[in-house]
């Protein structure tokens, strides 16, 4: 249901209080595969709903955040041609 996950813990105390202390992140191919994932979740049918509840009351002030590959750079069916999204740019034109 998703491509990967990882789970990070700030170290040293080099993060600033609103960061938090644990950083998961999810990745997904596309937001459908974000949406499929969510359904299955609200299914809320065993053993997921188990483990979400489990989860869920040991989270607190949790904050979310969807980021996307800067610099929003696909390549094309050939290899050597990068195409860029409207209105993107490298910063050398």
């Amino acid at each position: 249901m998703i491509e990967s996950w990882r789970i990070t813990r700030s170290k040293l105390g080099l993060a600033q209080p609103e960061f938090g202390e644990f950083h998961l992140m999810i990745e997904v191919k596309d937001l459908a595969q974000l949406d499929q994932a969510f359904d299955h979740v609200a299914e809320r049918s065993e053993p997921t709903e188990g483990f979400h509840f489990g989860v869920n009351s040991l989270v607190q002030n949790v904050r979310f955040a969807l980021y996307r590959d800067f610099c929003n750079v696909r390549l094309s069916p050939k290899a050597d041609i990068v195409q860029l999204e409207p209105g993107v740019s490298l910063g050398n034109d």
